[in-house]
Order: C-alpha cells, then structure tokens, then sequence
C-alpha cells in the first residue's frame, strides 16, 4: 500500500472515530441526564471530543453559545471527512490496486 493512501486512511479513520465519539456523547447527554460529568464513558468521549471541541470553538464567532459547539465541531468532522475523501480518490486514481477496493 502506497504511503499516501496509508495516511489519508488514517487520517479518515481519526475523524470517522472522533465522530462516533460526538454521536456516543449525544446519546449519553440524553440518557444520563446532569449526572453524566460522573459517567466514565461520558467523560471518555468528551476527552476524545475535545480537540474538535477547541477547534470549533477557536474558529467560531464569541457569540456563538458553548452549548451550540457539537454543532460547529460535527461540520467541522463533515467537511472534513468529505476533504478526506476527496483525497482518497484522487490517491486511488493515481495508485490503483486492491488497497482502493479494486484491481489494476
């Protein structure tokens, strides 16, 4: 496997992770109520969520409430995760094989 693909595939990966991260932390938020601070998988994701969280934070405008920033930092994830792809199909046309899903 091309490095190239490798790392773009990696990089695909940590989003793809870090968005399940925010969808978990979505559900415990509904399930756990206002004691999920004390949840040990809640605080898990919000470490694995945090520098996304940042991010969104760092890029949005101060008016911009705290409680709105999953839903800056999911766009940030998207666009990115569409980037990534991107990437990837352009890697796969210039190395094709069967590390792109497809023999060539």
């Amino acid at each position: 496997m091309p490095t190239e693909i490798f790392l773009i595939k990696l990089l695909k990966a940590i989003v793809e992770i870090t968005g399940m991260f925010m969808i978990g932390q979505g559900v415990l938020f509904l399930f756990a109520g206002n004691k999920r601070h004390e949840n040990f998988v809640y605080q898990l994701f919000s470490k694995g969520t945090a520098p996304v969280m940042m991010l969104a934070r760092l890029i949005s405008p101060k008016v911009i409430a705290d409680r709105h920033m999953w839903i800056v930092a999911l766009a940030i994830l998207f666009w990115l995760y569409v980037a990534i792809m991107y990437l990837y199909v352009g890697a796969c046309a210039d190395h094709p094989g069967p590390w792109c899903g497809r023999e060539g």
